[in-house]
């Protein structure tokens, strides 16, 4: 498995062409996992702050545990809705969820980086003091603590880990098309899950709360 996620970071083209050989198909689920796995234990950590600033909130000790089931489920999610985009482009010739699961394991560096960066510069937020009743009152005080979060070192390094990942994932999504397929079904297949991606960036961009 080690193997596998190493040839695909740092060779795959060649890992591509045995992909489409029929090899290591049914790897790409426990490379998903295992980016769930670090993607569950980044979230924990991007979670505290909202913990410690939410204190005084009857729900403030869920709140790592939540990011950090929603850390997990979202490389699987990712894995299945984008691989269903490739089959759409390019057919089931291509492999297409063998090749989006195996092109996630960037992510696993990535997101191993970005814990280490949340836990060398943990995230300070002013604590939240209105009634957690007050829903107008506590929308607002939650929209400033995330802006907090995103301005700090560790929010503006995942960022940018999360946009450096999501161009190395879709360039390898284009690899793994071409090579398991043919360039046109690549070109097809890339675009349709460049465009949702970068729909996606474009409106979490937009909508993010500023501090």
């Amino acid at each position: 498995m080690l193997d596998a996620l190493f040839s695909v970071i740092a060779r795959p083209v060649s890992f591509f062409r045995e992909l489409a050989e029929g090899e290591k198909v049914n790897g790409a689920v426990w490379t998903v996992l295992l980016v769930s796995l670090v993607s569950a234990a980044a979230s924990y950590f991007l979670g505290l702050p909202f913990q410690e600033a939410l204190a005084t909130a009857p729900f403030a000790a869920l709140t790592p545990i939540i990011t950090a089931v929603a850390g997990f489920f979202t490389p699987f999610i990712t894995w299945l809705f984008y691989g269903l985009l490739v089959r759409i482009g390019a057919g089931m010739e291509a492999k297409p969820w063998a090749v989006a699961g195996y092109a996630l394991a960037p992510q696993l560096v990535l997101n191993a980086l970005l814990l280490v960066i949340v836990v060398a510069f943990p995230i300070e937020v002013t604590p939240v003091n209105v009634d957690v009743s007050d829903a107008q009152a506590f929308e607002a005080a939650n929209a400033r603590v995330q802006g907090e979060i995103g301005s700090s070192t560790a929010g503006r390094a995942g960022q940018l880990i999360g946009y450096l990942g999501t161009l190395w994932w879709i360039v390898l999504i284009f690899l793994g098309v071409r090579e398991t397929a043919n360039q046109q079904q690549a070109i097809r297949a890339t675009f349709l899950v460049g465009m949702v991606a970068v729909s996606f960036a474009v409106g979490s961009f937009i909508f993010a709360p500023s501090s």
